[in-house]
């Protein structure tokens, strides 16, 4: 494969990792959020279709429901360059998410059509997520200059009783897209030098940095791909409810665009010998594909009979391992050479033809299985308000040496707090609810996150073209170290309408 058609593969390779498994920052629903997602034996609205079908059954009369998060992720890092005793040499500007917040909605409604121990479903719901805005000249442009990442699933559900067990069901078609944007390194080496872009290793050193970047943009969108979910809940005794629910892998198959474009002055495009005519190229018809985990989920709820109290405990499963690459196809991407390049001729006395990319790229994922702990519940103060509280500790699913401003799925911490006023005869519920997630402060000293460089010798490449074919892109500096901050906010609120009778009821 020509050298530049590895630069470009490279480009490809790094965009869709970063969405893999950063983005499943809590789960949905105002009451769930409160409860830090102890939500799946206790729900009892209708973010049920996502925690738990089964949990349906609870709603009794026919309702519509409509919820609003919004959902702000600041995260400072401050890059630093150590040698090999652990010293620090550089220590670069600070950086920050400048992004503005996410506006998340969610819809359902519900109906039982008379049957007493059925309910049914239709919404539309999405996983809380952030995006990424950053400077794009900042020191972690080689990982992320900007990232946002939307997921929803619509579809129906239902749950049936049969006596104290209830099974619950949902199938749902599901939109996954991701757009991203980062900078790549090309560098001018000595004749002679070594193949990476370290400043002593530049040909012109003295004059100031002579690595050049290209930026890459990555946009995908899967908008048509279908999964379920299963739910049980079993209420043996009235102080006692478990629930479980389990939702299968989903292999994602996006079709999107790449970008690439050259800085400008770069000296592929620019200068004495410029190498590739223009300076922005596209290919507008690329598939990503990539599979999202299996999620379990088991609560098991205490409470009174009228469930004026509940403490609920939870844990989740998302078996990461099954992303076991990232692969983009359907690749066909054509870099016009100059008419200087197109003169030269090396061995063989054939022209420099343009650069097509068309090879498959496929990038090991190594993800890890994650799991979550959570513990939550509600107390009814007076009749028409109730109070929710929760806590959470998850893993994360990004192996430590990883993880970075990209991939923002590190060990958490979260606190949720929120309530329900009821109104109107008890026809009208308005939830609001918090969530508080804590990343601990990381000083990062031995990341394996490293900008991608190709060195080039242009003098040997100008007194043999053919050499061009050889050259190598791969990881140089390590650009992951430093001191990093994060935190998430989440702010929710939600109203539920009842309407009509419960089955056989007289109001």
């Amino acid at each position: 494969m020509p050298a530049l058609t590895a630069l470009l593969a490279g480009l490809l390779a790094l965009e869709p990792a970063a969405h893999a498994s950063g983005y499943y920052m809590s789960d949905v629903g105002t009451r769930g959020m409160a409860r830090g997602g102890a939500n799946i034996a206790g729900a009892d609205d209708l973010s049920a279709q996502y925690y738990n079908p089964a949990a349906l059954i609870r709603l009794r009369r026919p309702q519509v429901y409509l919820s609003y998060t919004m959902v702000n992720q600041p995260i400072t890092f401050t890059r630093k360059d150590y040698d090999a005793d652990g010293n620090v040499l550089k220590t670069y500007d600070e950086v920050s998410n400048e992004a503005k917040p996410m506006h998340i909605p969610n819809f359902g409604v519900s109906h039982h059509f008379g049957l007493p121990n059925t309910m049914f479903a239709l919404g539309l719901f999405s996983p809380f997520a952030p995006r990424f805005d950053y400077d794009e000249e900042g020191s972690q442009r080689y990982t992320m200059k900007k990232a946002l990442v939307i997921q929803f699933y619509a579809g129906p559900s239902v749950a049936h009783r049969i006596g104290w067990l209830t099974i619950g069901a949902g199938a749902f078609w599901t939109y996954v897209g991701a757009d991203q944007g980062l900078d790549l390194a090309i560098c001018q080496t000595k004749s002679g030098g070594e193949a990476n872009c370290n400043d002593e290793n530049l040909q012109q050193p003295a004059e100031g940095s002579q690595v050049y970047d290209v930026g890459v943009e990555l946009s995908m969108a899967d908008k048509s791909s279908f999964t379920w979910n299963l739910g049980l809940l079993a209420e043996p005794k009235p102080w006692i409810t478990v629930g479980y629910s389990a939702q299968p892998k989903l292999n994602v198959d996006g079709t999107g665009s790449i970008d690439a474009e050259f800085e400008k002055g770069h000296w592929m495009t620019e200068g004495s010998l410029p190498l590739i005519d223009g300076s922005k190229h596209s290919d507008n018809d690329v598939n990503v594909l990539l599979t999202m985990p299996w999620i379990h989920r088991l609560g098991v709820a205490f409470h009174d009979e009228d469930r004026n109290w509940e403490v609920e405990g939870a844990t989740t499963y998302q078996r990461w391992r099954v992303t076991e690459e990232i692969k983009v196809t359907n690749v066909d991407l054509t870099l016009p050479t100059t008419e200087q390049v197109q003169s030269l001729t090396g061995a063989t006395g054939d022209p420099i033809e343009s650069i097509v990319i068309d090879d498959d790229i496929v990038l090991p994922a190594g993800y890890e299985d994650t799991w979550s702990f959570r513990l939550g519940g509600h107390y009814r103060v007076i009749d028409p308000l109730l109070l929710r509280a929760g806590v959470l500790f998850e893993k994360s699913a990004i192996p430590a040496a990883t993880q970075g401003v990209n991939l923002m799925d590190g060990d958490k911490w979260a606190f949720g707090f929120g309530g329900t006023g009821s109104i109107l005869k008890n026809r009208l519920d308005i939830d609001l609810g918090m969530l508080y997630t804590i990343y601990p402060t990381r000083e990062i000293k031995d990341s394996e996150v490293a900008r991608q460089e190709l060195p080039v010798d242009l003098g040997a490449a100008i007194s043999n073209p053919d050499s061009l074919n050889n050259l190598t892109l791969g990881p140089g500096q390590v650009v992951g170290n430093g001191t990093l901050n994060a935190h998430t906010l989440f702010l929710s609120t939600a109203v539920t309408w009842r309407f009509g009778k419960r089955p056989g009821a007289d109001g």
